[in-house]
């Protein structure tokens, strides 16, 4: 019982590292620095939260632009600073601020999205009743591959 407990704590403790590394990569870079990726998914949550089909038609990542597009109109309905509206933005002289307001949100927002992954497939493999020391060993492989960090 003792290791399980032990084992959790280092599953949490590596998780919110990861989250503390991101947020301070946050403070450091851009959102066109990555612009195969970054640009692409927050234009594309901003075309959904304004009411448009996204333009990406390729990308598989139709949910994450929607679960983005949400969460972009709700921060918007916290502030004033920044319109959540794509011809707004556009419109604005401010494009490259509001750009990189919702870059960081939309970072914030996919470590919780990890976290929260992390934690349905541990309890699914709970359940599934895999032994607790390889359910640690899986979550740890998850976490230290290229794929999740």
């Amino acid at each position: 019982m003792k290791t399980e407990k032990t084992q959790n704590y280092i599953i949490v403790l590596i998780l919110l590292l990861f989250f503390i590394i991101n947020i301070f990569q946050l403070s450091n870079q851009h959102w066109s620095s990555i612009m195969d990726m970054d640009s692409a998914v927050i234009y594309n949550s901003l075309l959904l939260a304004s009411g448009y089909e996204q333009e990406f038609r390729d990308h598989p990542a139709f949910t994450l632009f929607l679960i983005y597009g949400l969460i972009f109109k709700f921060v918007s309905f916290l502030q004033d600073i920044y319109p959540v509206s794509i011809d707004l933005i556009l419109g604005s002289n401010k494009i490259n601020d509001t750009f990189q307001f919702y870059f960081k949100i939309s970072r914030i927002v996919n470590s919780l999205i990890n976290i929260v992954f992390i934690f349905v497939f541990y309890k699914l493999l709970y359940l599934l009743e895999i032994k607790k020391k390889i359910i640690f060993l899986t979550c740890l492989l998850f976490l230290f591959s290229e794929w999740y960090v």
